[in-house]
This record gives C-alpha cells, structure tokens and sequence, in this order.
C-alpha cells in the first residue's frame, strides 16, 4: 500500500489508514513519516485529557477462601503457554480455592 503523508495529514486520516495495513513490508511511504506530518483533531485531545483526569483506582484483592465453604467457585484463566505459567498458577491461592477450574491455551495467528 502506498499513501501520501502530507495529504492523509491534510485529511486527518492517518490512524483509519495505518489501520487497514496487515503486512508492514507492504507499506510504503512517498514522505518521512514524522511527527509534525500527523493532524491530530483539538476534539480529540479535549475528549483524552477528560478522561484521563476522572478516573480513581482502588485496588482490590479478593479473598476466594471466604467463599469456599459457602458458594461453588468457578473460574476461568486463558494464557499462552500454559506450561510455562504452571509455577505462577500452583501458588495463586483464589485459583486453588476453585471448585472448577478451567484452563485455557489460547494462540491467535
């Protein structure tokens, strides 16, 4: 695929047109691409610094122990390469206190 810098900054569309490239050695480039040739939309930057600013965290870990005697704990954890994980999920202590325990190996290509 071979875009215009100057023009798709002219027409804000950088972003929606990166988006569609699936293979990097397909795109090629008529202008350096840099940062003063992307337009960014003042709209755009108003919306982030809003919500950026909004939001507070609590953190919060949840005690499945409390639970065991009481209610059926089923839980679900999908990793890639699970045989490597298998340490980190032996000492997880809410994974152990599961009834049901799913395991999932997901690989996307």
């Amino acid at each position: 695929m071979v875009f215009d810098v100057i023009n798709i900054k002219k027409n804000g569309l950088t972003y929606l047109t990166l988006s569609h490239i699936q293979i990097k050695e397909k795109l090629f480039l008529l202008a350096p691409f840099q940062h003063e040739n992307l337009y960014v939309d003042p709209r755009v930057h108003i919306q982030m610094n809003r919500l950026k600013t909004v939001a507070t965290w609590i953190p919060l870990i949840f005690q499945f122990k409390n639970l065991h005697n009481s209610h059926v704990i089923i839980q679900a954890l999908n990793t890639t390469l699970l045989c490597q994980h298998y340490e980190n999920i032996n000492h997880d202590h809410n994974l152990k206190m599961s009834h049901i325990l799913c395991l999932i190996e997901t690989r996307i290509h």
